[in-house]
């Protein structure tokens, strides 16, 4: 994974914002995935512990995407502090890039 891709997702005004709605960073992270206010119904349900929200809540909207949104989060830092850890790639097919700038109408 690129150093760029790493740094384009860092803390901000959103997640900050997000932060302060749903209360803890797992729930906030999360909530890119399933809302803040889906959050908020889990935390309502459950409680506020994320293991017991993952584990427990049986939202009809937090499938598995929503359910595994955190773990995928960790992992892919985790893979920004250490690139080469987990994945080498090698490939012996040259890879080519195509810029394409397409107009926009006046409509």
């Amino acid at each position: 994974m690129p150093r760029s891709f790493c740094f384009r997702h860092r803390r901000g005004p959103l997640s900050e914002l997000r932060l302060q709605q749903a209360g803890d960073w797992p729930a906030a992270i999360t909530s890119y995935n399933h809302g803040v206010g889906g959050m908020k119904r889990a935390q309502n349900q459950v409680g506020r512990d994320f293991v017991r929200i993952v584990k427990t809540y049986d939202g009809p909207a937090f499938g598995f995407a929503s359910r595994n949104y955190y773990a995928q989060f960790l992992a892919g830092a985790g893979n920004c502090q250490q690139p080469n850890a987990v994945f080498t790639v090698r490939s012996t097919i040259p890879i080519s890039v195509v810029q394409v700038h397409v107009k926009t109408s006046d409509r």
